[in-house]
């Protein structure tokens, strides 16, 4: 099920994350899961290491009813050594309004046309500048 996300935009801090923006929209899906597996999808987030913290936002469904759903939104406190480099000593802190990898954000694309978003922020989002980057996930 599609959803548009009134007052959240789109941003970068290496990773994606919404951020709450008054002026801008995100549109997405909605993926119904079942509660046991909140923890696995927790731990994939990383949130125990403050790179997400859960949020909840409501979202307008495709079908013209709202619902509330759980989301992740980036921490402005994570460094990257918490998550990549944990053996070395250097930290690398993470801003907003990063630039995506090039391959990162052709994933963002690929899935927004596969799940039908529409053409307008499909366009949207291949405006967004991006940097090539050796680092692959």
């Amino acid at each position: 099920m599609l959803f548009l996300s009134q007052d959240y935009r789109l941003d970068f801090q290496f990773w994606a994350t919404i951020v709450p923006d008054p002026s801008k929209h995100v549109w997405g899906v909605v993926w119904q899961i079942h509660n046991r597996d909140i923890p696995q999808l927790d731990y994939y987030e990383d949130v125990v290491n403050n790179l997400y913290r859960v949020i909840q936002v409501t979202v307008e469904t495709s079908n013209d009813s709202n619902m509330i759903c759980r989301c992740y939104e980036m921490t402005s406190d994570f460094t990257l050594t918490q998550a990549l480099l944990p053996e070395q000593n250097v930290n690398i802190k993470l801003k907003r309004d990063a630039i995506p990898a090039t391959w990162y954000m052709k994933n963002i694309i690929d899935s927004a046309v596969e799940a039908m978003i529409p053409d307008y922020y499909t366009d949207e989002l291949k405006a967004v500048p991006t940097k090539e980057c050796a680092f692959r996930e």
